[in-house]
């Protein structure tokens, strides 16, 4: 599985800003615990490996804390893994190329038709 990169610029204390690079479903991670205005998206960072859904809970669990997943997402963190499962795909895209997974667009008529 691959996953979007996000840059991040994450401010510490009124003089300290630390850079970093996490996977999309770490932002809300970040939120809580430095505040959201404490945040600040920069721009998509390069594709990267997960591993695998359990892989990748431990790893957070390893490097934020337990108490803290499950304090942001609930016991059992299953908010957790829908975001991780909304945000990987199988393969990365190719540039300039459309996605395997992505649906091709409904034409008008249809989207007309179903309201």
């Amino acid at each position: 599985m691959k996953a979007q990169l996000v840059n991040v610029a994450i401010k510490l204390n009124a003089s300290t800003v630390v850079n970093k690079e996490v996977f999309p479903w770490e932002l809300e991670i970040l939120n809580t615990l430095h505040g959201e205005e404490n945040i600040n998206e920069l721009e998509e960072g390069r594709i990267q490996d997960v591993e695998g859904e359990k892989e990748e809970v431990m790893r957070l669990a390893r490097l934020y804390g337990r108490n803290v997943l499950e304090n942001r997402f609930g016991a059992g963190v299953r908010p957790l893994l829908e975001a991780i499962r909304a945000s990987v795909s199988e393969a990365a895209p190719k540039k300039g190329k459309k996605s395997a997974a992505a649906p091709a667009p409904a034409p008008v008529e249809d989207i007309e038709a179903a309201e």
